[in-house]
């Protein structure tokens, strides 16, 4: 399944723009409410900020995790902006299974490659920062 949080769904006086955390503490709670539904959750893909949420949901039973995080998205007022597609095997193509406009618009390849590069950056320099901390002082 796939969950997109549209531009602008969201406040940026209230959620900062690059906020990775709120989106990072969304998509569990999304798999939480789901597997609290009995819905069995092997691997949750996310990107970008909470503003412009995207996730990929592998779950063991389609319909509840929809209406798990359909009622999930409800409650935190996120609903009308959010949109939820599932991958049908059959076709191979992913389906809308919610959203207001009719349509999924998901993020295209270019942005995907871009927020990869951004977090591999991010990942590099606080590896680096963590080795600097490691090392005894030279003084």
């Amino acid at each position: 399944m796939r969950v997109f949080v549209v531009s602008d769904a969201i406040s940026s006086c209230i959620y900062p723009e690059h906020n990775r955390i709120g989106r990072e503490i969304l998509g569990r709670l999304l798999q939480a409410r789901m597997e609290l539904a009995g819905v069995r959750t092997a691997e949750v893909s996310q990107s970008f900020p909470l503003n412009r949420a995207a996730y990929i949901f592998t779950a063991s039973e389609l319909a509840p995790a929809q209406e798990a995080i359909k009622a999930e998205l409800q409650k935190l007022g996120l609903l009308d902006w959010a949109q939820i597609a599932w991958r049908d095997p059959r076709e191979e193509v992913w389906r809308v299974w919610h959203s207001k406009s009719g349509r999924f618009e998901s993020p295209s390849c270019e942005e995907f490659a871009v927020e990869g590069k951004f977090l591999d950056a991010v990942t590099s320099a606080a590896k680096g920062f963590r080795q600097s901390e490691d090392e005894p002082s030279r003084q």
